[in-house]
């Protein structure tokens, strides 16, 4: 059996130069298993792309991993801070209905459009974003559309993370 080295804060650690300070070990049995299905719902996304409004953060690399981790949570809620135009948001909705998983969907995002600019400034003028201003100007009226478009029940908190809503106190989250 393969073993993987296993960091105390939940998350593997790449083995650089040949070692790690971290002792436990998980086997690669009890990693997450990525689902067929994920990839049906960002192949949803991606043959319709054409109707979301906006644009898919990182390209969508990440969606196949966020859905399976999905699948693998189960039943339950999922909040996702930072929504923008909702790619990601739209992929979790598709997977759960694929896969049948209860729960809700709550989305936090402030849509300061001056902040977001900001963030993005900050990154550098090389920044590909910095050239098509309308990449930027995510609104909840955008969200809307892409969730109707795709039928994905949600609930937008239009607040920020830190500190936590209090619409959210009290509730918990599988993912």
């Amino acid at each position: 059996m393969e073993a993987i080295r296993h960091g105390r804060a939940g998350g593997l650690l790449h083995n650089v130069g040949g070692y790690s300070r971290h002792s436990d070990f998980v086997s690669t049995e009890e990693l997450v298993k990525i689902y067929p299905e994920a990839f049906e719902a960002v192949k949803e996304l991606g043959s319709r792309v054409n109707e979301f409004e906006g644009r898919v953060a990182d390209a969508g690399v990440n969606l196949v991993f966020l859905a399976s981790m999905v699948a693998n949570a189960g039943d339950g809620d999922h909040v996702e801070v930072g929504t923008l135009f909702g790619a990601s948001a739209v992929v979790v909705g598709l997977l759960k209905r694929l896969l049948g998983i209860k729960g809700d969907l709550y989305l936090i995002d402030p849509y300061n459009d001056e902040e977001r600019r900001e963030d993005i400034r900050m990154i550098g003028k090389d920044n590909k974003l910095m050239e098509d201003d309308s990449l930027l100007t995510a609104t909840p009226e955008a969200l809307q559309r892409n969730m109707e478009t795709f039928d994905i029940e949600y609930t937008l908190v239009q607040e920020y993370s830190n500190p936590w809503p209090e619409q959210l106190e009290g509730k918990t989250f599988v993912t």
